[in-house]
């Protein structure tokens, strides 16, 4: 199944505002705005993974009549594991003497999003925490769709309800325990993501030939400017600050518009060849970027956005193509080995939306056999 270039134009979107934010610490502009447009960058990364991983899942239980959850796992750890242990021992055997071990084993467990409760995290591992947060989804979404549709809806839409409530409570209640577990304030993109899968075949229909959706992308990048009105409006209180906590539901809904709009349309601006190769290789160049911008490393301020991109541009070519070349391999190998056995949809790869989902058929009787 080939990939979408649409989707690989806006991850160039997401990376490049991931870039602008950590860039505005080394180059002395940071302000709360750059802070929340940096993460709204992840937060596009989330409703993509989130509709990406979901589509490909409930197009393996309509082809095969059940999901392998051990076959995702696998695919899965193919293409997360490599690139970022790569960056993990570089870094680790580089400034080891600057990190406590604590960070660094969350780090290497894939649970740096616990980093708070050990104190500041050092700031090459800071952005590890997002990637905390999508293993945390690969780990349980699978068990979720592999009992059926309706309890996938039922799931997404509470994460979607209650992740505004998080918000709230963490910002403005006794949430100290909550702090820990960061994905429960994050949960609604990812979340958003799944629910844009199971309902595409619908939504595909309202969102093909109607080019004025793509406003949906203006739109969604207008709304986390409001989150500082919950900080700084205290009047008709607990309203704005209710309003400041569900922007990032609202974003949602409009980047959910937007990356239909995208797939459907096709475009140009994301379609070109430059955004798209920006965008294949955002995952390596999420990863390495930010040593370049560390704003206590001896780097020419000039020289760090080129070096970021030098060395995700390496990494992208010498582990994650031949990685990924390498589970092809061994893929096909097992194919030929079992003839029988459909092929596993590729993890690299973007699909259209579906036409017709033919999952509500599938029960919990009919996954527990689930490898």
């Amino acid at each position: 199944m080939p990939r979408i270039p649409s989707l690989d134009g806006l991850r160039t979107l997401s990376i490049l505002l991931v870039l602008i934010g950590h860039f505005a610490f080394a180059a002395g502009f940071r302000s709360e705005l750059t802070d929340i447009y940096a993460h709204t960058g992840v937060r596009v990364f989330f409703v993509i993974s989130g509709y990406l991983i979901t589509t490909l899942m409930l197009r393996e239980i309509e082809r095969n009549g059940t999901l392998s959850i051990k076959g995702f796992y696998i695919r899965r750890a193919w293409r997360i594991l490599p690139v970022a242990y790569a960056y993990l021992a570089v870094i680790t055997w580089i400034e080891h003497a600057q990190f406590p071990w604590a960070n660094i084993a969350l780090a290497w467990g894939y649970l740096a999003s616990f980093d708070s409760y050990f104190g500041e995290t050092p700031w090459d591992l800071s952005h590890l925490w997002s990637l905390s947060v999508e293993e945390q989804f690969y780990l349980m979404w699978p068990l979720v769709v592999a009992v059926g549709l309706v309890r996938t809806k039922q799931v997404a839409w509470a994460a979607v309800l209650l992740a505004p409530l998080f918000r709230y409570w963490s910002a403005h209640g006794d949430a100290s325990a909550l702090k820990l577990l960061v994905s429960l304030e994050v949960m609604d993109s990812v979340a958003a993501g799944c629910l844009l899968a199971v309902y595409a075949p619908k939504l595909i229909g309202f969102v093909s030939n109607r080019s004025w959706l793509g406003l949906a992308w203006p739109l969604a990048l207008a709304i986390p400017a409001l989150l500082p009105i919950g900080d700084n409006t205290k009047w008709l209180w607990p309203l704005p600050q209710l309003v400041s906590h569900s922007a990032w539901t609202m974003f949602n809904v409009f980047t959910g518009i937007g990356i239909l709009w995208a797939i459907t349309a096709k475009p140009r601006i994301l379609n070109h060849w430059f955004p798209v190769w920006i965008g294949a290789m955002s995952y390596s160049l999420y990863l390495w970027q930010m040593p370049f911008m560390n704003p206590d490393a001896p780097i020419s301020l000039w020289l760090r956005i080129p070096l970021s991109f030098a060395c995700a541009a390496l990494s992208y070519y010498a582990i994650e193509r031949p990685v990924m070349a390498l589970r092809g391999w061994t893929q096909r190998r097992a194919d030929r080995k079992s003839p029988g056995e459909p092929a596993a949809p590729s993890q690299g790869t973007v699909v259209e939306p579906a036409t017709t989902f033919a999952v509500q058929r599938n029960r919990a009787a009919d996954t527990g056999s689930a490898r």
